[in-house]
């Protein structure tokens, strides 16, 4: 199963494919899409950024800007998260490195599994996707 009961998601990249040198790396998040009584399976519902780090576990951040929910780019040349329709920034662990944005970019849950069954050495990557209120310094699910 692609999502587990605990919300988790399995990712179609594996820890392979996630830079050594701590690249981000843009993921499309796939799950079941309820609309009202309309069942959508597998289908795109938000993307996230991926990290590693040395040999510490892989960082998820959504990709949404806390500040007003565009979407959150990485900009090589300066090694770091920018969002352009404000001039939003962010450092490459998330934290905000101007005013603009409320709070820092919003972290998501990662489970290493092997087989669906969590595994710290692990190559699955599986997400809690999840998005948050705009606007605020508070980070609240919606």
């Amino acid at each position: 199963p692609r999502k587990d009961e605990a919300g988790f998601i399995r990712l179609d990249v594996t820890k392979d494919a996630v830079p050594e040198d701590g690249t981000p790396l843009s993921v499309t998040v796939i799950d079941d899409l309820v609309d009202a009584w309309n069942l959508f399976r597998d289908v795109p519902v938000g993307s996230i950024w991926l990290r590693k780090v040395g040999d510490g576990p892989i960082l998820a951040f959504n990709s949404v800007c806390p500040h007003l929910g565009c979407s959150v780019n990485y900009r090589r040349a300066e090694n770091d998260f920018f969002c352009p329709c404000h001039t939003s920034a962010f450092s490459l662990d998330g934290t905000k490195s101007n005013e603009v944005p409320p709070r820092d970019m919003d972290s998501l849950e990662v489970a290493m599994r092997v087989s669906g069954k969590d595994d710290a050495a692990g190559n699955e990557i599986w997400v809690k996707f999840l998005n948050f209120r705009r606007a605020t310094a508070e980070k609240t699910v919606i």
